[in-house]
């Protein structure tokens, strides 16, 4: 039987201890990995829905800047506002 000499088994056993904790490293790196993997995906599915919402709400925006309302027209001066009493106001005051 071949016998290690103190210097060959101290190297060996060093080597070992080394490798160990390699392993160890590269286990918590592979945990890490998933982790942030499965945050990223996340983070990705939000962006998604955020942008579709700030693209409806931009849409909508625009819509509404386009459209002429009574208090722009009147802020504006571009008409006098009119009231209209219509065919019931006026047919209440012609009842016996």
């Amino acid at each position: 039987m071949i016998s290690k000499s103190p210097s060959t088994a101290t190297a060996t056993d060093y080597l070992d201890k080394i490798h160990i904790k390699i392993k160890g490293i590269e286990q918590g790196l592979k945990g890490f990995k998933l982790k942030s993997r499965a945050a990223y995906e996340s983070l990705v599915d939000e962006e998604q829905i955020l942008a579709s919402e700030v693209e409806m709400w931009a849409a909508k925006f625009e819509s509404y800047s386009q459209e002429k309302s009574a208090v722009s027209d009147i802020l504006l001066g571009s008409k006098k506002p009119t009231v209209s009493t219509g065919l019931r106001s006026s047919s209440v005051g012609n009842r016996n």
